[in-house]
């Protein structure tokens, strides 16, 4: 795809799927990706905004990419899929900080945006994320021997069991 047919494109489309593209063309390495961001910073500056999120946290920047992203927290307000967007990745940076509270809480935003959506994919991936969040623990698992087999030890990590 060249520069006028990408132009063409991302007059043709909303926010979430100029974002959706540009992800994909992150996960395939594509080299037109330089250029792509480019006419988006042009022409949509919250699809530039909130994939630049994504390759901050990509990078290994969650401190940059909390700031810009509470930054843009008001743009994305009306749009409840910009928004689930946004809440998951600064739920991200925030755990990639060791600042788990503030991570829970953007995720939970992101679990209810998506399940008055009613978007059953996007409720997995914010409870799978909250699941992270938790404290784990590592246990080892001592199995007895059975018909023919010798007794084996095993490492089981998972999150821990809270009790209240």
């Amino acid at each position: 795809m060249n520069l006028a047919d990408l132009r063409v494109y991302t007059l043709a489309v909303d926010t979430s799927e100029r974002i959706n593209l540009a992800l994909e063309m992150i996960a395939r390495g594509e080299a037109g990706l330089k250029n792509y961001l480019e006419t988006l910073k042009e022409e949509d500056r919250l699809a530039f905004s909130l994939v630049e999120i994504e390759l901050l946290i990509s990078r290994s920047e969650p401190s940059l990419a909390i700031k810009k992203g509470t930054r843009i927290l008001p743009q994305v307000g009306d749009n409840a899929r910009l928004a689930r967007f946004l809440f998951i990745r600064l739920g991200i940076a925030y755990r990639l900080m060791g600042e788990m509270r503030a991570s829970e809480n953007y995720f939970t935003k992101a679990l209810d945006i998506a399940e008055r959506m009613e978007n059953k994919s996007a409720v997995s991936r914010a409870r799978l994320n909250l699941f992270y969040n938790k404290p784990t623990s590592c246990v080892n698992l001592k199995l007895a021997p059975r018909a023919g087999l010798r007794a084996q030890t095993s490492i089981y990590c998972g999150p821990m069991a809270v009790r209240n």
